[in-house]
């Protein structure tokens, strides 16, 4: 390029016809590629620093879904322990199931009674109001509650609730994290696809340049063969 500068410059001021070829193109392209180095340095600069911002926020929700599994360990860890507690509590209601099963026996004997008493009632009719005793009801049985059964049950729909909390939160930040995940890669396509197009404008440009360049170069071949004809005209006219 710089000896084809030359010679449009000797050129110019033989003829004075001839375009000067501005220095500010020049001075904007790469001399190898012919890439706009000022336009490229800032687009490079902007996807390292938009890339650097997706990198941290993934790296804040990767270390979250990590707190989130610890939790959850944690949780499944004391819901095991508090059911481990909650079997070895039936052990303690036995003896009240016993119980009422040896209460039920006395029933039929305060049916007997009960009916003893209506027959002698029966021949004595002018006793018969305060002779007859009132019924007593069959107690029923009902299995005692332990309030540390209570407590345990209770804390075990918590961690219950802890630990649907905590998944629910796991699989938010999992899907936070797929969304990120694609739209970085969507936004690195884009860009990729952007530096392509530039690419191929800016080497449209280049060969562009040099169909210029070369069509210079024929026309200063021919303006130099004209002078040259000029030469030898005036030399022999002298």
């Amino acid at each position: 390029m710089s000896t084809t500068a030359t010679t449009a410059v000797t050129a110019t001021t033989l003829v004075g016809m001839l375009p000067t070829v501005t220095s500010t193109a020049v001075r904007k392209q790469c001399p190898s590629c012919g890439r706009d180095v000022s336009l490229s340095q800032n687009k490079t600069e902007g996807t390292q620093r938009r890339i650097k911002e997706l990198e941290g926020q993934v790296r804040c929700l990767n270390a979250q879904a990590n707190d989130a599994a610890l939790k959850l360990a944690e949780y499944e860890d004391e819901v095991r322990r508090l059911r481990s507690q909650a079997d070895s509590y039936p052990s303690l209601n036995r003896p009240s199931t016993s119980s009422s099963n040896v209460e039920k026996p006395s029933i039929p004997d305060q049916q007997h009674q009960q009916s003893r008493l209506t027959t002698l009632t029966s021949l004595l009719p002018y006793r018969r109001s305060s002779a007859v005793p009132s019924s007593p009801s069959p107690s029923s049985s009902q299995p005692e509650t332990y309030p540390e059964t209570l407590e345990l049950q209770n804390a075990l729909s918590r961690e219950q609730d802890l630990r649907k909390a905590a998944e629910s939160k796991l699989s938010q930040t999992n899907t936070e994290l797929e969304e990120l995940t694609v739209q970085l890669f969507s936004q690195a396509n884009e860009m990729v696809a952007q530096e392509r197009r530039a690419r191929v404008k800016l080497e449209e440009r280049v060969a562009m340049l040099e169909r210029r360049d070369v069509e210079k170069r024929a026309r200063l071949e021919r303006l130099e063969k004209a002078m040259e004809r000029v030469d030898r005209l005036r030399k022999l006219v002298g």
